[in-house]
């Protein structure tokens, strides 16, 4: 698909004030090429670069660089299926392998099921301008923090989420949307490590609803 970038902020998960965080964001880019091997067949290979950190916290600490690579099969215009390995480096040293999955179906003309390691999107069109869609993600992040008194002794941050949200994606002209969304995390665990790589804390948090618009033109 080319070259992606992601930047954003996350939302902060409900601390007491004494552990209270400031705020979160998150980084990524990924380059790389797809290479058409045959009618059906494709490649891909290319490097990513990410981080995820608290603000005030030492970016270049966050920092962390990869590679992937992958196959995927095309049998129609219908199914798209792909497989292949990410490799990233990790803050206490040496790397982190991990599998890559991604399924895209069109199940019939106006219902297509989308699914990228553990998130899945299902779509279905309701009119010529206006579609339904429910996502469902499990997230992983870890975060580099500032240092500073709160978490007791901890460098970094792991939040684990399970989100579910249904979005109703309204596009009357072809470079304009607008989409309502409802939705929240229902699976929530918090897990910080010292310099050493130690446990300091580990705890979960009620579940967290929010419902919003975003306009894109």
């Amino acid at each position: 698909d080319g070259p992606k970038l992601v930047f954003q902020q996350v939302p902060e998960p409900p601390l007491d004030s004494k552990n209270r965080l400031d705020q979160l964001f998150d980084f990524r880019l990924r380059i790389g090429p797809n290479f058409r091997l045959s009618e059906h067949w494709f490649a891909t290979a290319g490097v990513a670069l990410g981080a995820n950190w608290e603000q005030g916290a030492s970016v270049g600490d966050a920092l962390k660089a990869g590679a992937f690579t992958g196959i995927a099969w095309q049998p129609s215009r219908r199914l798209f299926v792909g497989a292949g390995i990410a490799v990233q480096g990790k803050r206490s040293g040496g790397v982190a392998v991990g599998p890559i999955a991604e399924l895209r179906w069109r199940i019939t003309d106006d219902t297509r099921l989308l699914v990228q390691n553990f998130a899945a999107r299902l779509g279905h069109r309701i009119t010529k301008t206006t579609r339904i869609q429910l996502l469902s993600r499990f997230r992983r992040r870890s975060y580099q923090l500032d240092g500073r008194p709160g978490l007791p002794s901890a460098d970094s941050l792991e939040i684990r989420r399970l989100e579910t949200t249904v979005r109703l994606r309204w596009t009357p002209i072809r470079y304009f949307r607008l989409d309502i969304e409802a939705g929240g995390s229902w699976w929530n665990r918090l897990r910080s490590e010292d310099g050493d790589q130690r446990d300091t804390v580990r705890d979960s948090f009620a579940p967290l609803v929010a419902i919003g618009f975003h306009a894109r033109y």
